[in-house]
């Protein structure tokens, strides 16, 4: 291959090469709220993809002006000139979006969601508790992500007790559901992931904790709902725990 020269080759990355590396940055930032959007709104990808479509069609319509003929560009008010340029721009931008979305399709966190909401093993009030804790931890809402664990824990103690024919209320709270499986289980390695999971929950809804829940926590939390999951119902889930 020919070597190319530095000039020329310092003269391409300080230009293309410049708006390529922008254009990914932008497509890495707005990708996660298109991944929280295309589960919480089951219709948005149809929605979005035909509204890209009916876009893609109508930049083929939208010619240079100097190749528009000119009967119709020479009676174009400055307005309408300055509007017809930007128009042109905007049909053409559309890919950084459509980039966007696939980008969205194939990551870890879409696939952690889909892999939730698919599997048959896992109770629909259960699967629930776990989607809206991942979205809330991919959007770095971790004190209410922490929540919907300590939910998902109390669903899972109760299920668990019903298949081993444990007595139990339905509406006995986390630290009461702890009580019974200490009277009945004993204190083990599970319990020990139960109870910081309620000590977190705690700190959370206590009105007079100023305790900032960080990253840190809500990721011991995630480990913590996986080692539960796996050793009271035999549900083995990967969750991610974010870099």
């Amino acid at each position: 291959m020919e070597r190319v020269p530095k000039n020329v080759k310092d003269f391409y990355q300080q230009t293309a090469q410049k708006i390529f590396d922008v254009k990914n940055s932008i497509v890495d930032l707005i990708k996660d709220p298109f991944i929280i959007y295309i589960h919480s709104n089951e219709n948005f990808l149809k929605e979005i993809e035909i509204l890209l479509s009916q876009l893609n069609e109508l930049k083929n319509s939208v010619k240079p002006l100097k190749d528009v003929d000119p009967q119709i560009s020479s009676k174009f008010t400055p307005k309408m000139k300055k509007g017809y340029r930007v128009a042109r721009r905007i049909a053409r931008s559309q890919k950084i979006i459509v980039e966007a979305i696939e980008k969205a399709k194939v990551d870890r966190k879409t696939k952690e969601i889909l892999e939730i909401s698919k599997r048959q093993d896992i109770p629909e009030r259960l699967k629930k508790y776990l989607i809206q804790s991942s979205i809330l931890y991919f959007l770095g809402l971790y004190e209410s992500s922490i929540t919907m664990i300590g939910r998902a824990t109390e669903f899972i103690l109760k299920e668990f007790f019903k298949r081993n024919k444990v007595q139990f209320e339905d509406g006995m709270t986390l630290g009461e559901l702890i009580g019974i499986y200490e009277k009945n289980f004993g204190r083990d390695k599970v319990q020990k992931h139960i109870l910081e999971v309620n000590k977190i929950d705690r700190n959370i809804s206590s009105h007079d904790d100023q305790r900032i829940i960080t990253k840190k926590d809500a990721d011991h939390m995630r480990t913590a709902i996986m080692v539960i999951l796996h050793d009271l119902l035999n549900i083995d889930l990967n969750l991610k725990i974010e870099d």
